[in-house]
């Protein structure tokens, strides 16, 4: 139930303009490392090979909002797991270009689960719109981890797709 309040709460501060962001110095890699020993127990629950990979290229250090990038990495390997029946889920980071002032990376979260249609894959980021209501009542959850993530990773200025 917590996390369905601070959903509606995240989804309520980025509709209305106010969603802040914090912009800190982080270490990367051990950010990924606890991301992926939190979701470890349940893969290894499930069965699932679970894996991630850190480009060495990308620095030790970066700026931006760890807790952001937690939750956004938390849901689409949360949702990778759970409709991963058997199979593997990853996760990669690599770095898609460094300039100056930033780096760009890439995060990838593929899986061996159920699998969405090209048609199905356009709802995937819209506001109150589930893919099929059918596997909702089957593995649970209100629809709104995508769209905040989504949201999320545009304020960050980024870009996220299927």
């Amino acid at each position: 139930m917590l996390e369905l309040i601070n959903d509606i709460l995240d989804f309520s501060k980025m509709e209305a303009g106010k969603m802040a962001l914090e912009c800190i110095n982080f270490n990367a890699k051990k950010l990924v490392g606890e991301i992926f020993k939190t979701h470890s127990y349940f893969a290894d629950e499930k069965g699932l090979d679970f894996n991630y990979t850190v480009s060495s290229s990308i620095p030790k250090y970066l700026l931006g909002d760890p807790n952001r990038l937690k939750q956004i990495l938390n849901n689409l390997i949360g949702n990778a797991i759970k409709f991963t029946n058997s199979g593997e889920v990853n996760l990669s980071i690599k770095k898609n270009k460094i300039s100056k002032d930033s780096v760009e990376l890439k995060f990838s979260v593929s899986d061996t689960g159920i699998g969405i249609s090209a048609k199905e894959q356009q709802k995937l980021f819209k506001t109150f719109s589930q893919v099929d209501s059918s596997v909702t009542r089957k593995y649970g959850g209100t629809g709104l981890g995508l769209v905040i993530s989504h949201q999320l990773v545009e304020i960050m200025g980024g870009q996220m797709f299927v």
